[in-house]
């Protein structure tokens, strides 16, 4: 850390974002892991520096690429790229057009804001230098007898003491002079006038500002702060906060990496790093790990445990071609489950207050108010977390019905209206915690270590099965025929497919993980691909024909945990009814980007980047190598896997961009085909 910052942090002013941005521009100019966690481990340390540095989870939350943990909802910000060229013209004084124009060439808001910024700084630096030379000439014309007042002020603002920085750090005798010397030359120029200080607690102020800011007169409240912040700003710390209010920040790096450089940097060993991800796992709040980390150590990280009201993160499931299924499991009997079209839930429940959880950690408690009240009316456990699915079913009961009618739930406004036009069930499939009484038993709590069969029975102990709250589906298989049979008939019934599950005493619940101790089957026979593959939308293309208008085809991509990149896979063209692609098309159009997202890998060239946002299921014939594609592609290995025949099935809203396939699944599936 440079003496400037050691001194904000000594005198209790925190971090500067500014200096914050310094290391982020040195991870943006690497791409090997080992160099970008080098430099994450020494940020991670200068901020160790002083206990209970409040700023860490802050600086957390930014390197993941976000304002707060997985679990918190970030209000919206309310403003456009108009907004901020309305701040910038009011800022420098630039032509609205000559902005605007900039914008275009760059291909981004924050690129161009950091050129803007740029330029204005170094006409004031012109300009100083300029003064400074005129000053310098007066100085030297002027008689013995009369000495300028350049000169004597310059004689009058000599230090007769060492300033309270000199005094933080020691020199030796021999260096000392000089470099106070350099230091009072190289102030009186720019230092005492130029040097910009946006403390990171107060960044946080200013956009909590911003997001509540409404009604009228709030676009020019807004644009005082946009500009109040570029005052704080060096050029490139603005474009970093122009990324953060349009929500374009991509600094996003890849997971295991902070993981990595935690444990490195807090525990000296990186093999610890797999004590933290369980902690993160049950308490997906890495900034708040990462404060526990520096301040009280891996001992207080590991007494981290399961807590009613926190989210767990879902424990995911493997895809291989179905003959396999039974060897991976352990090649013994095994659990079969109804996999469900609906919406995984994730149920917390403490004495009558009951909240919702989705696949991506949101709360969405609200879009379901009959769901809350049977847990309510049914559930007898005074604490308890439990998963299953959410289903819409005709209103007998009797029937499941399509994802899509269900997706009309998630609207903000008629929600009781929707209740009652579309009915649910709650198909429950497994228990993570369990306290019956308010007193806790410390046999009991959290259970997820214990056995798939353990887990079920106390499950089916929860509540008293009906209409609108079920156990899901099963049934003990013994061989792949009876696999398949199950399976035939849970797609006769409306759902997915099977859910196949290990037993014995390892079939624990793994929270965050994919393994083989779960494995989904969704298709039998047919195309070469028997499953589907879930693709985020990174770019498109204007239709032609009876499809003018409309932007078609997408292009989608997988993404790759490891490098924190979507990469291309394919595009998509077939399956969008015409409804779909005018809802798809005005969607896109606001998620549209003047050039390709630095966290997206794509050869090819569509008419429109996208923020990666939108996720679609598709379905396709085979995975096939090609050059056209970017999924799996490396240095050694540059041709990627692409998918052939790709059609649309539906859009996935319960997901976020990074629970889209892997990079590592599509190179088991194209394995799994040969």
């Amino acid at each position: 850390m440079d003496l400037f910052n050691i001194r904000r942090v000594i005198l209790g002013e925190g971090m500067d974002f500014n200096y914050l941005v310094t290391y982020y521009e040195r991870i943006a100019a690497t791409k090997k892991r080992l160099e970008i966690t080098a430099i994450l481990a020494e940020l991670l340390e200068s901020c160790a520096t002083v206990e209970n540095l409040p700023d860490l989870p802050k600086i957390i939350y930014l390197t993941q690429g976000r304002l707060g943990s997985e679990i918190t909802d970030w209000p919206k910000f309310g403003v456009a790229e108009k907004m901020i060229v309305q701040a910038l013209v009011k800022f420098t004084g630039r032509p609205e057009d000559s902005i605007k124009g900039l914008i275009n060439k760059k291909g981004d808001v924050g690129e161009a804001v950091q050129a803007i910024l740029e330029r204005r700084v170094q006409k004031k630096v012109s300009f100083s230098l300029d003064a400074f030379t005129t000053s310098s000439k007066q100085s030297k014309s002027s008689t013995p007898s009369e000495p300028s007042k350049s000169s004597s002020s310059s004689k009058s603002s000599t230090p007769s003491e060492p300033s309270k920085q000199s005094k933080l750090f020691k020199s030796s005798p021999s260096t000392k002079t000089s470099e106070t010397s350099k230091s009072s030359k190289t102030s009186k120029k720019f230092t005492n006038t130029n040097e910009k200080v946006l403390e990171i607690a107060h960044l946080y102020r200013e956009l909590e500002k911003l997001s509540l800011t409404s009604g009228e007169g709030s676009q020019d409240s807004k644009i005082n702060i946009i500009m109040g912040l570029f005052r704080l700003c060096n050029p490139a710390s603005a474009k970093y906060v122009i990324n953060i209010i349009l929500a374009t920040l991509r600094i996003g790096l890849a997971e295991m990496t902070i993981l990595d450089a935690l444990a490195i940097t807090f525990t000296g060993d990186k093999a610890n790093r797999t004590q933290i991800l369980y902690a993160y796992n049950i308490h997906p709040d890495l900034g708040k790990i990462a404060s526990l980390l520096a301040t009280k150590g891996l001992k207080a990280v590991e007494t981290l445990d399961v807590q009613v009201g926190i989210p767990i993160r879902m424990m995911l499931a493997s895809r291989i071609q179905y003959p396999q299924i039974q060897q991976k499991l352990g090649g013994d009997d095994f659990i079969g489950e109804y996999k469900y079209d609906g919406e995984r839930v994730q149920v917390h429940k403490t004495g009558s207050k009951v909240v919702l959880y989705s696949r991506n950690l949101k709360r969405i408690t609200k879009q379901y108010p009959d769901v809350v009240k049977l847990v309510k009316d049914n559930v007898t456990a005074y604490q308890a977390i439990f998963e299953g699915e959410i289903v819409a079913m005709d209103p007998f009961f009797e029937k499941m019905l399509p994802f899509q009618v269900l997706s009309t739930r998630r609207r903000k406004f008629d929600i009781k209206k929707q209740a009652q036009n579309v009915k649910v069930c709650l198909f429950c499939f497994d228990i993570l915690f369990y306290q019956p009484n308010k007193s806790p038993d410390p046999e009991l709590g959290n259970i997820m270590s214990r056995s798939l069969t353990e887990r079920r029975l106390l499950l089916e102990g929860l509540f008293t099965p009906s209409d609108q709250l079920q156990l899901s589906n099963s049934r003990l298989l013994h061989n792949t025929k009876e696999m398949v049979e199950y399976f035939q008939e849970a797609r006769a019934q409306g759902a997915e497919g099977i859910m196949n599950k290990k037993i014995g005493e390892d079939a624990i619940y793994r929270a965050g993980a994919r393994g083989f101790l779960w494995i989904k089957l969704k298709g039998l026979e047919g195309a070469k691909m028997t499953d589907t593959i879930d693709v985020v939308v990174i770019g498109a293309s204007w239709g032609m024909g009876r499809r003018k208008g409309f932007l078609s085809p997408v292009f989608g991509a997988v993404y790759n945990p490891t490098t924190a990149k979507y990469e291309f896979l394919t595009r998509i063209g077939s399956g969008f009814t015409d409804e779909m692609l005018d809802l798809l098309t005005d969607r896109m159009k606001e998620l549209e980007l003047k050039k390709r997202p630095s966290n997206v890998i794509c050869s090819d060239l569509p008419d429109v980047w996208l923020k990666p946002e939108i996720i679609m299921e598709i379905m396709g014939d085979e995975l096939t190598q090609s050059s056209k594609a970017d999924a799996g592609a490396t240095i050694s290995e540059p041709i990627g896997y692409g998918l052939r025949f790709p059609v649309f099935q539906r859009l996935r809203e319960d997901k976020s961009p990074e629970q889209v396939t892997s990079t590592q699944e599509i190179l088991d599936f194209y394995r799994d085909q040969l």
